[in-house]
């Protein structure tokens, strides 16, 4: 499960470097033709936003999987061994949770948004949308790790 979750995170940040490649580029010529062209692009904006809300949702897995997100570890520090793993059990199953209806209402949005359309460049918003289950889905799998790891993590702890 493990080497699954490297190759996935490994070819997400590889996602995420052309993602934000195509942003800076997209951006760069609407700088350029605004100001040295005097001549606007309409599509660069919309589309550069649309890449950073994907970039959003795929970093918010990878920092998931590598536990990066804010959070209050005060109790957690203080246990050791058995009772630590529970308590991180306990902690995965609202997470869990969440990501569960995250997976389904977001697949429900990108149902409905299917109709709606870019305004610049005319495609579907739904493959904007489609961001938030593919990165919840993601997360789900960093999840199952996580669980698989707190059991099979050594007793000694």
């Amino acid at each position: 499960m493990k080497k699954i979750s490297d190759f996935l995170e490994k070819g997400i940040n590889w996602i995420l470097f052309l993602l934000l490649s195509a942003m800076v580029c997209f951006i760069f010529t609407q700088v350029f033709s605004r100001f040295v062209l005097n001549r606007p692009l309409s599509w660069t904006e919309e589309l550069s936003r649309h890449l950073m809300i994907w970039m959003a949702f795929l970093a918010a897995s990878v920092g998931y999987r590598r536990g990066v997100h804010l959070s209050i570890n005060l109790v957690e520090e203080r246990l050791k061994g058995w009772s630590k793993r529970i308590y991180q059990l306990l902690l995965t199953i609202p997470a869990v949770v969440f990501l569960g209806y995250m997976t389904f209402y977001g697949f429900k949005l990108v149902e409905k948004t299917s109709v709606q359309v870019a305004s610049a460049l005319q495609y579907k918003m739904s493959y904007v949308y489609l961001s938030i289950p593919v990165s919840a889905l993601l997360m789900l799998f960093f999840s199952a790790e996580k669980f698989l790891q707190i059991i099979s993590s050594k007793r000694s702890e």
